[in-house]
């Protein structure tokens, strides 16, 4: 009973709408994986020069100096730099600014390329 209920249940239409719209989201899923993988990928072998070094250690607090000259010891160079967001202002306007403070080091790979306001 429950095989033919079954059967006569799997030949509906309606039950054929909800199998495509599964069968499209399981698709859409894999493609986005897969396009993400890839951006993984391209952005890893670039990641040097977006990072400017070659590893990032982030904290809301400052990095305790053993690390520091821990690192030192082992001959990686260490570069410490500072990000926060802030308001400021164009004329009346407010705008929101992202702020990076960098020591000497800076940028370890690639170039540093500025475009000041003439």
């Amino acid at each position: 009973m429950i095989a033919r209920w079954f059967w006569r249940e799997w030949r509906s239409p309606s039950l054929l709408i909800v199998w495509l719209a599964l069968s499209l989201a399981v698709a859409c899923v894999l493609a986005l994986g897969n396009i993400s993988d890839r951006m993984e990928k391209g952005l890893s072998q670039q990641s040097r020069e977006f990072m400017a070094g070659d590893r990032a250690l982030r904290s809301s607090r400052e990095v305790p100096q053993a690390w520091l000259e821990e690192a030192q010891k082992r001959g990686l160079k260490v570069g410490k730099q500072l990000t926060f967001a802030t308001m400021t202002f164009a004329g009346d306007t407010p705008q929101l600014a992202n702020v990076k403070a960098v020591d000497d080091i800076y940028p370890m790979y690639g170039d540093l390329q500025t475009n000041p306001l003439a």
